[in-house]
């Protein structure tokens, strides 16, 4: 892909500053969720939560009325990559962590930024400089280590998995990591020319369709019930929802779109960074020296991508 070919962001950096917002906005989410969706079933809330973002953005829509400008052939390829990111990436997510636990499935994450940089050399020919590969790698081992010393009380953490669920989560880690590669590299070639709002609403849509019919095959009901309207709980899971899904599709697509793959994907992979520095400020959690200095890590690399 040449550069004559590339979106214009609308402010400098918008790209990066995207995926960095990507990044913060799904922590809290992350926290919310946690906190208050934990007696929801997971296919309830990511149906959920999925249904409300796509609710937000039609009426985003009507009301900017964004220019429609893609093919039929841009119209396949990204509900394409929705139903690839979206339905099965979420999906390969939420088995691997129901089998691996959070530490390991946020750690193999980490595979995510040069997976996504090499696709993006084979299939964009997009190259990175060396410090913007110096910077991804910063990021990629400061994230790491945030996990590593935040969960380093849970030693034993393997010794509950037999070798059969480890390698099915695994797989699983791996599937959710190639499935986000190919939908931000999908979203970088494919939406250089068209609306966000547009290209975000093209992607969820038939993603919504085949987690309901998945939903529908697996449990007969969607069991919308369980999320009970009205309750502190709802309200706190509709504001995850708006900000980690509405909020965060939109910033990911900008992010994928103005920034280079590898970058984005890397920013937004710090995700455990800010559930970190967010969980200080909030509830006041205390963080141990070596956490603080691999956030530092994490942030430098990002500045170097960016500088």
């Amino acid at each position: 892909m040449t550069e004559s070919q590339l979106a214009i962001p609308p402010i400098p950096f918008w790209g990066e500053i995207a995926s960095a917002l990507t990044a913060m906005f799904w922590a809290i989410s992350v926290l919310l969720f946690s906190r208050y969706g934990r007696n929801i079933p997971a296919v309830t809330l990511n149906l959920y939560k999925n249904s409300l973002a796509f609710v937000f953005l039609i009426i985003v829509a009507f009301i900017l009325q964004p220019p429609i400008t893609w093919t039929w052939l841009d119209l396949f390829i990204l509900g394409l990559s929705g139903v690839i990111g979206i339905s099965l990436g979420d999906t390969a997510f939420f088995e691997a962590l129901n089998r691996l636990g959070a530490q390991i499935t946020a750690s193999s994450q980490s595979i995510g930024p040069p997976l996504t940089a090499f696709i993006a050399f084979l299939v964009l020919d997009e190259t990175l400089l060396p410090q913007e590969w110096l910077g991804m790698m910063l990021t990629v081992i400061g994230v790491f280590l945030v996990l590593r010393f935040s969960h380093q009380q849970e030693k034993n953490i393997d010794q509950t998995l037999n070798q059969r669920t480890f390698r099915i989560g695994l797989v699983m880690a791996l599937i959710a990591s190639l499935c986000q590669a190919i939908a931000i590299i999908v979203i970088r070639s494919t939406m250089q020319d068209i609306d966000v709002v547009t290209g975000t609403l093209t992607r969820l849509a038939p993603a919504i369709l085949v987690l309901y019919a998945s939903a529908l095959l697996r449990r007969g009901t969607l069991h919308f019930g369980d999320v009970v309207v009205g309750s502190r709980a709802f309200i706190m899971v509709t504001i995850a929802a708006f900000v980690g899904t509405f909020l965060c599709l939109l910033l990911m697509s900008s992010g994928a779109k103005y920034a280079k793959a590898g970058v984005s994907t890397a920013i937004m992979s710090t995700y455990p960074v800010w559930v970190i520095v967010l969980s200080f400020v909030i509830y006041r959690e205390r963080t141990r020296t070596p956490v603080i200095g691999a956030t530092l890590l994490a942030i430098t690399g990002i500045a170097v991508m960016v500088l």
